[in-house]
């Protein structure tokens, strides 16, 4: 999904149901219905591999991490291996 707004499209969440499904097609996919628009991509902290595959891409920066609230027990939200990226933490 994408959520454009001031210049810039937020990506997120990024899921997939289909583990064969390569998730930098979604990405490319979402890129080309953007046009130019600037995407903004929030990975979590527990997506290390999907932080890695988002280094690689030319284009994107990393910039300083947000933080992320949970009210009651963190009971490991957004582990699942099917969630590469948030919106942004209020949310995701």
């Amino acid at each position: 999904m994408g959520q454009p707004g001031h210049g810039v499209v937020t990506v997120g969440p990024w899921f997939r149901t289909d583990e064969s499904v390569d998730p930098l097609d979604l990405l490319q996919a979402l890129a080309d219905g953007c046009g130019n628009q600037k995407l903004r991509v929030g990975v979590l902290e527990c997506r290390t591999s999907t932080a890695e595959i988002m280094r690689r891409l030319p284009g994107f920066t990393e910039t300083e991490p947000c933080i992320r609230m949970v009210l009651g027990a963190d009971i490991g939200l957004g582990t699942g291996s099917q969630l590469l990226a948030i919106g942004s933490p209020a949310k995701g």
